[in-house]
């Protein structure tokens, strides 16, 4: 079952599948998705929910996207705001306000693609599409 995070106050998401974040909800926490497993100082570090939920939310410094080389601010973007993780297939959303006004009204805007930005700009990643159009991420090699 899939997740989705939305941004009530702007009337935006992110689908994990859109960052290479495969599955359950156990998946996305954890980070395991169809990339490889990213090596640093013995660290497993892999793209995840949690991840980019932290760096949309994060209040502390907001020029942090002009640092990692990006021209759009994506981290911090959601700072302050109101912001939900809803089920694509719960019957418990079915009647819902955020039910309706997202998945009938489609009101809302996709900014996945400038999360797999941020990532590619904070993390040691590469995103590309497999064979069957699925957003993926490789390590970097330090020579790209």
């Amino acid at each position: 079952m899939d997740q989705l995070i939305i941004n009530i106050t702007k009337k935006e998401y992110f689908h994990p599948r859109l960052i290479g974040i495969e599955g359950s909800a156990l998946n996305q926490l954890a980070g395991r998705a169809e990339g490889e497993s990213i090596r640093r100082n013995t660290i497993d570090i892999y793209p995840s929910t949690p991840q980019a939920l932290f760096m949309l939310v994060l209040t502390s410094d907001h020029e942090s996207y002009k640092a990692a080389g990006m021209s759009e601010k994506t981290i911090g973007r959601w700072a302050g705001d109101q912001v939900a993780v809803i089920s694509e297939f719960s019957d418990d959303m079915e009647d819902s306000a955020l039910y309706d006004e997202y998945y009938k009204g489609h009101k809302y805007h996709d900014i996945s693609p400038l999360v797999r930005l941020m990532f590619e700009a904070t993390l040691p990643i590469k995103y590309s599409k497999d064979h069957y159009d699925r957003y993926v991420f490789n390590w970097r090699q330090d020579d790209d």
